[in-house]
């Protein structure tokens, strides 16, 4: 039984196997603007041999045979006059052997017989669809990402895939796949130091190595790879939400009540050393909780302090009330 660390190396050791594909080889091709000038002299010797031949037809009749094959050399040396686009490649091929890649832009000859294949050599955006996937700890949530690529290797890219693009779209998703399967998708509770959703440049270069190591066998090299979307899916949106309130509300309850456990100590530190007044342990526990109440209360210190003294005055009547007694019974009887 293999251990992940050493499925993960065979995995690398296959994919740098299969990536050892066909060698790209650089062509060297002949500017096209001298075989353009040789056909035009050949056309026009072509025109006189044949006018001349035709003048003296009874003598020099061979003229006009040696014409017509300048004409046709022309037309046929024409067709082999191609020229090359800023960012693109053309592969050449004879006889179904590959002799090698152009990648200059120009105007070229290439030799008759020769097949030419145009490939482009410029970066590419593609942008994968809505992935559903278990993080490293289990939540499914779902995951896309944009990437930038370009063809560098035009042999392995021509003549060992079949369609680049598609084989482009799932290596993708293998990738990010495999991304999403190894970081959970935030630090809450674990023990990792990187999480997708705050992973950053560093999840981005992983999953940059992740697509390079797959698109290698198409020679195609990746430029930049980012995560474009990512969250919950919809089985557990709702109870991380409110995960994710509930953190942020005990979060902020403790930011207040350390800060109001420094206000309160600084407050007495200050009525200490200043001598304002004199105060007991009791009135000190009182005053600190008061101010503490009315630091972490969410309604405003003008309420607490209304709500204060109306439960101080509904004291005061209550105890005016208990102490009013009536007149006892032997005073009625004075009068």
């Amino acid at each position: 039984m293999l251990s992940s660390n050493e499925n993960n190396q065979l995995g690398i050791e296959i994919l740098n196997t299969l990536s050892s594909g066909r060698e790209e080889i650089i062509y060297p091709v002949v500017k096209g603007w001298i075989m353009l000038l040789t056909n035009i002299i050949a056309f026009s010797l072509g025109i006189i041999f044949i006018v001349v031949g035709s003048v003296y037809a009874t003598t020099l009749w061979g003229l006009i045979v040696v014409g017509s094959i300048l004409i046709f050399v022309f037309f046929f040396l024409f067709l082999t006059l191609f020229k090359i686009d800023p960012n693109t490649a053309c592969i050449m091929m004879f006889c179904g052997q590959y002799l090698g890649t152009v990648k200059e832009n120009g105007f070229f000859w290439s030799p008759p017989f020769v097949n030419r294949e145009f490939i482009s050599l410029k970066y590419r955006n593609f942008e994968t669809p809505i992935i559903k996937v278990n993080d490293s700890t289990g939540n499914p949530i779902k995951i896309s990402a944009v990437f930038l690529w370009r063809i560098e290797n035009t042999a392995k890219a021509f003549f060992d895939i079949q369609d680049i693009n598609s084989f482009v779209a799932s290596q993708s998703e293998t990738s990010i796949r495999k991304l999403a399967s190894s970081f959970p998708y935030d630090l809450e509770h674990h023990d990792t130091n990187r999480c997708l959703r705050g992973g950053g440049h560093a999840i981005n270069t992983r999953l940059v190595e992740e697509l390079q190591l797959r698109l290698n066998r198409a020679g195609i090299k990746v430029k930049d790879a980012r995560i474009n979307g990512l969250s919950y899916s919809e089985e557990i949106a709702q109870i991380m939400l409110r995960r994710q309130q509930a953190d942020a509300v005990i979060s902020a309850r403790t930011k207040i009540v350390n800060g109001g456990v420094g206000i309160v100590a600084v407050a007495l530190q200050s009525l200490k050393e200043n001598e304002v007044c004199d105060m007991n342990r009791e009135e000190k526990v009182k005053l600190a909780s008061n101010l503490l109440t009315v630091i972490v209360s969410e309604n405003s210190g003008e309420s607490h302090q209304n709500k204060t003294s109306s439960s101080s005055n509904y004291g005061n009547e209550k105890s005016k009330l208990v102490s009013f007694s009536p007149l006892a019974p032997e005073d009625n009887y004075n009068y």
